[in-house]
């Protein structure tokens, strides 16, 4: 049954909210139906408010980023589950411009009133981390009516901006984030993308390929192999020395835009709807894509420096110059792990934490640390020794950090 069929008003009366129930199997369709469904101006002007069914967390903050999260992470984990299926049942194409293009399952969804979910095909909207911790998430689609789908995904992605919620588990490609400010591409755009036609692309400019390569303005898609022409007459036109750059040119106007155009067009509008293209235009590629996934090296100095501090703690108390100590001593995955630990985010955000990384007093020197990932908080007891709080935040961190030991 549909996990989200509740209207906001049969959640709560208060009109300064977006009421999103859901189950947690069923976020994503429960996303695509409520971002295609809500209107845009209150889309961009409310903040989300989430119910998981089942659960009597109360959304201060903290189920909102957990929401935004599981989002993310059902898309990566759907398309990368469709990408095995396909790889193990479909026969697939060699031809250079089919180097990525292999799938077209739809993306997980059981439940059939839901929208349709995106299918996976043709193009890297999001690439994976160098550390391997992400799939090669490609999720532009084949039609089968799912232009609104590809809309609420452009809606979403602007809506974590706008609520400073950050999806790290989409690492989006340098191509996506070059389209979301409206700059163009070029040939060095298909490096990591498409690495095989990147090359044969660079070939071709910097050789002479008379009587070497018999090619026309055509390529063939990788999902009904048809032939399309690049401009028209293109299948009439032999690529040559003097007309190489503009094959090449069209190549990869094709590759990124048009074989794709109309999922694209539907995510660029749907995050237009909530982000104008203006408002991005000081940003750098660099820039944006930190906004949406904030940074991986955790510097502790820095955070340092913006933390506040509730009751009666000081920065200068001897438990909070331990707590720094031991902060810094970490490697960079644990100090991750204890910043997912406090904020429910292992990531630094750009433009620093809202609300502010805070310490506050946790009492006698025997408790457990606890935190409220609602505020950023950290509950820190006044321990009698370094030894005593090292014991208590590895013991927090290695049995509570993933799970609801944070509060």
């Amino acid at each position: 049954s549909s996990s989200d069929s509740s209207s906001s008003s049969s959640s709560s009366n208060d009109s300064k909210y977006l009421w999103m129930r859901t189950a947690r199997s069923d976020v994503l369709s429960s996303m695509l139906l409520r971002f295609s469904s809500w209107d845009p101006k209150m889309l961009k002007m409310k903040r989300i408010k989430v119910l998981f069914e089942g659960e009597d967390g109360i959304d201060s903050g903290g189920l909102g980023k957990d929401f935004f999260a599981s989002v993310a992470s059902a898309l990566v984990t759907s398309t990368k589950k469709n990408h095995k299926q396909d790889q193990q049942t479909n026969n697939t194409n060699n031809n250079d411009d089919d180097q990525n293009d292999n799938n077209s399952d739809n993306v997980n969804n059981n439940n059939n009133n839901k929208q349709n979910t995106p299918k996976v095909s043709n193009i890297q909207y999001f690439s994976p981390t160098s550390s391997g911790g992400g799939a090669v998430v490609e999720i532009a689609t084949q039609g089968n009516g799912s232009m609104s789908s590809w809309r609420a995904i452009g809606r979403f992605i602007a809506k974590a901006i706008i609520d400073r919620q950050l999806i790290p588990r989409l690492h989006f490609s340098e191509y996506l984030l070059k389209q979301l400010l409206g700059q163009s591409l070029g040939l060095d755009d298909l490096i990591g993308v498409d690495d095989a036609l990147h090359s044969s692309l660079t070939w071709t400019l910097n050789n002479s390929i008379e009587g070497i390569l018999e090619e026309t303005f055509t390529v063939t898609t990788s999902t009904t192999e048809e032939e399309v022409e690049l401009c028209e007459g293109g299948k009439d036109m032999i690529v040559n020395d003097e007309n190489k750059s503009d094959y090449v040119s069209l190549r990869v106007s094709w590759y990124f835009q048009f074989r794709c155009m109309a999922e694209l067009d539907s995510l660029l509008a749907g995050f237009a709807d909530l982000i104008p293209s203006q408002l991005l235009e000081p940003f750098t590629t660099s820039e944006l894509g930190r906004l949406l996934v904030g940074t991986a090296e955790v510097d502790v100095d820095e955070v340092r420096a913006f933390t506040v501090f509730g009751g009666d703690l000081k920065a200068s108390d001897a438990v909070v110059l331990w707590f720094w100590e031991y902060w810094k001593a970490q490697n960079q995955e644990r100090r991750g792990k204890l910043l997912n630990f406090v904020t429910a985010s292992t990531r630094v955000p750009l433009d620093g934490f809202d609300p502010p990384f805070c310490l506050v007093n946790g009492g006698g020197g025997e408790e457990l640390p606890r935190s409220h990932t609602c505020f950023n908080q950290l509950v820190l007891p006044k321990y009698n020794s370094y030894d005593a709080m090292v014991i208590k935040l590895d013991l927090a961190l290695d049995h509570g950090a993933d799970g609801f030991f944070a509060t």
